[in-house]
């Protein structure tokens, strides 16, 4: 089990307010086999806090790429900069373990919760 997963764990346990916006529920979602856990999952991600992805967020995403590439940094999935932007639009901290984000987080606002 990872930091991460530990953290994620505990603050459910604590019943904290966790975000998810649509990009991250859509890579949780699309990596499920088996149909109940599907479900099931889906309805747990379901009672989550929604984060819409605006306008702003997809040019911001754009931004953070270009900005990590003049600096000699491939970001190598756009859906991180989406990601990335959408938790800098609601100003809110990013959990994961994605090297991605490291380099994001040292090109723009974001905010990566260290664990």
């Amino acid at each position: 089990m990872t930091a991460q997963v530990d953290y994620l764990t505990n603050t459910l346990e604590k019943e904290e307010d966790i975000c998810i916006c649509g990009p991250i529920l859509t890579e949780v979602l699309q990596g499920i086999i088996d149909e109940n856990q599907f479900k099931k999952t889906k309805e747990f991600l379901g009672r989550l806090i929604f984060l819409p992805l605006s306008e702003q967020c997809f040019t911001l995403s754009a931004e953070i790429y270009r900005k990590a590439r003049s600096h000699g940094h491939i970001i190598r999935k756009t859906i991180d900069c989406i990601i990335a932007a959408c938790a800098i639009t609601h100003n809110v901290h990013l959990l994961h373990n994605d090297e991605d984000f490291n380099i994001i987080e040292q090109h723009s606002p974001l905010h990566c919760l260290k664990v």
